[in-house]
């Protein structure tokens, strides 16, 4: 067991749960919850992202759920130790067979998408990052399915995907509402791509982030998104 500590909240760490990184912590950041009530993570591992939005919007309704019951323990125990006047539950369930009482107006993902990679010895931590027992487009079909109507769905996906997102997103009639193509700094590829997904129709708006830059480490955008969370900021 180890632990990442945020300057208002700990999160405990287990080998069998996948761990926070820098994809979370964008996803967390960026997404923007200040008109959500009820919020939904899918996949919520240690339940991090969860807890970083409370962070930012403590009026809203939190639920995270996970195929994995080691990681719904660990997510119970991070909300155990929180801090922050938060509505957080954690359950224990896989997507397709997740079906509440009421939809959600947000919904985050940091979803696995390591499809056809070598996958790590861990069975649990396999669940968490490859694609077996949740594809894109379930992902996206029970995401629909759970929104409501001005709802959106957000993720945080290899660029390699995005053709592949969009054509499902046209076949399930939803729309991209924003792209952010991510990058360690201008002169290296785009990998990542956070992504806002609604059933509003309309064009998308694009953009591009750097991470890494001269504010700590940080360009000064991802500095503005990370300073209230990490110590080091």
């Amino acid at each position: 067991m180890s632990s990442f500590q945020f300057k208002k909240f700990t999160i405990q760490h287990r080998e069998d749960v996948f761990k926070f990184g820098t994809d979370a912590a964008l996803l967390a950041t960026w997404v923007d919850i200040s008109n959500s009530s009820k919020v939904l993570e899918i996949g919520t591992g240690t339940g991090v992202i969860s807890l970083m939005l409370a962070q930012r919007n403590s009026s809203a309704n939190y639920t995270g759920i996970d195929i994995s019951k080691n990681a719904i323990e660990l997510a119970d125990q991070n909300f155990e130790t929180y801090p922050l006047p938060s509505k957080i539950k954690f359950m224990h369930s896989s997507l397709q067979h997740f079906y509440p009482e009421e939809k959600f107006d947000l919904i985050v993902s940091n979803p696995p998408f390591f499809e056809s990679s070598t996958k790590s010895p861990s069975e649990l931590k396999n669940t968490s990052r490859h694609t077996d027992l949740l594809s894109l487009h379930d992902l996206l079909r029970h995401s629909k399915r759970l929104l409501t109507p001005t709802g959106t769905i957000n993720l945080i996906y290899p660029v390699r995907y995005l053709k592949e997102i969009k054509a499902i997103c046209q076949e399930l009639g939803m729309f991209p509402q924003q792209i952010v193509f991510t990058r360690s700094n201008s002169s290296k590829p785009i990998k990542r791509v956070l992504i806002s997904i609604g059933q509003q129709e309309t064009i998308a708006q694009e953009q591009e982030l750097n991470i890494n830059g001269n504010y700590t480490g940080y360009s000064l955008p991802v500095f503005k998104m990370l300073q209230p969370f990490l110590l080091k900021l």
